[in-house]
């Protein structure tokens, strides 16, 4: 099973907001301390000394339709030798998991 199968499972047996919140905080930790080798992040310069950092994620792992939400992080920064980890993403993956999870559960 993918992490969207399982996640979405256990937010569809939430009976509150409460109890979603914490299934939407158990994902966000699972992603988080996945392994390195199911995700990476693609570099690409935009202009003028800017770089536009993506992240990638493994589709067979996480599912199609979360692998599509989390492939949407992006950071634009201007150092172009600054070692990304997917903790620099967390607050993005945190929004678009929850976003992911709620509008499943309403």
């Amino acid at each position: 099973m993918t992490l969207q199968e399982i996640y979405l499972e256990k937010a569809q047996k939430c009976k509150t907001q409460g109890e979603l919140f914490a299934v939407s905080e158990e994902l966000v930790e699972e992603i988080m301390n996945t392994d390195e080798r199911l995700y990476s992040f693609n570099r690409k310069w935009v202009y003028y000394g800017t770089w536009e950092i993506r992240l990638w994620t493994n589709e067979y792992h996480f599912g199609k339709e979360l692998t599509e939400k989390l492939n949407n992080c992006c950071i634009t920064t201007h150092d172009e030798d600054k070692e990304f980890t997917i903790e620099d993403f967390r607050e993005q993956i945190d929004t678009f998991a929850s976003d992911y999870l709620w509008a499943r559960w309403e």
